[in-house]
C-alpha cells in the first residue's frame, strides 16, 4: 500500500466514525427528549381520580335492561340477546380495556390465494406480458 492510500483508508475511517458519532448522538437527544416530554406531560394521580369521577354511569344497569320486556313484534330469544349484548358491553365498558389487544380480540381467518404461478424459463416474461394485456 501507498502512503496516499494509507492516509485516504484513515480520512475515511475518521468521516465514518465520526458520522456514526453524530448519528448516536442524534438518537440519544431525541430519546432524551421525548423522556423529558413524557414526564412533564404525565397525568398525576389526582387528575386520574378527576377523570375516573367524571365518567359518566350507565344510563340501564344490565339487570334492569335484561328485565325490560321485549317491544311489540319482537320476539322473547332475541330481546334476551339483546339483553345479553347490553349486558357484555356494559361490563366491557366499565371494566376498560387493559391492554390494545383486548379492542381486537377477535381472530380473522384467511387463507392463501394464488393470483398467478410464473414458471422460471426463458420466455416468462414475455408470457407474463400477454398475460397482464388480455387481463
Amino acid at each position: 500500500m501507498t502512503a496516499e492510500t494509507l492516509t485516504n483508508f484513515k480520512l475515511g475511517l475518521e468521516i465514518t466514525a465520526l458520522g456514526m458519532a453524530l448519528v448516536f448522538l442524534t438518537l440519544i437527544i431525541v430519546m432524551l427528549v421525548i423522556y423529558l416530554l413524557d414526564r412533564i406531560f404525565r397525568p398525576t394521580a389526582e387528575q386520574l381520580a378527576a377523570a375516573q369521577a367524571r365518567k359518566p354511569a350507565p344510563a340501564i344497569a344490565p339487570a334492569e335492561a335484561a328485565a325490560l320486556p321485549p317491544a311489540q313484534g319482537e320476539d322473547v330469544a332475541s330481546a334476551e340477546a339483546a339483553a345479553i349484548a347490553v349486558a357484555i358491553a356494559l361490563a366491557k365498558s366499565a371494566s376498560g380495556p387493559s391492554t390494545q389487544e383486548s379492542l381486537y380480540d377477535e381472530e380473522l381467518v384467511g387463507e392463501v390465494v394464488t393470483v398467478i404461478s410464473i414458471e422460471p424459463g426463458p420466455s416468462t416474461w414475455k408470457a407474463q406480458g400477454r398475460l397482464q394485456a388480455l387481463q
